[in-house]
């Protein structure tokens, strides 16, 4: 057994501190959002680290919406989208709906991305 260094390190070969993987999963029951929320709380239950979901608009539900309903049923697991194609969701709606969900769901939006209005000026 390693000693605890702090939350989520270890102490691993010559004591050196070494992060603890984190795991998450990526395929749930996506055929209502009520489903997808249910199987979400049942990965946090079993204790996986993370929920994640395809973006996907023309084979799957928004992503955003299942997401957020996901923040409803779960209190640890991180939350988040896979890759966000640019071709097919501009990066501004994808920011958007982000921010949407997380306004949503009651928690704080962080994105590695960003848009600023850059629309004509009168």
């Amino acid at each position: 057994m390693y000693a605890t260094v702090d939350e989520g390190r270890v102490l691993g070969y010559n004591n050196a501190a070494v992060s603890i993987p984190r795991f998450g999963l990526n395929r749930f029951d996506a055929r209502s959002v009520d489903a997808f929320a249910a199987d979400a709380a049942r990965a946090e239950a079993l204790g996986w680290d993370a929920v994640l979901q395809p973006d996907s608009q023309l084979r799957r539900r928004d992503t955003y919406v299942l997401l957020a309903a996901a923040a409803r049923t779960t209190k640890r697991v991180t939350l988040g989208s896979l890759l966000a194609n640019p071709v097919n969701r501009h990066p501004t709606v994808t920011t958007s709906s982000h921010r949407a969900a997380c306004c949503w769901a009651g928690v704080s939006a962080t994105r590695p991305c960003g848009s600023r209005d850059c629309g004509p000026r009168a």
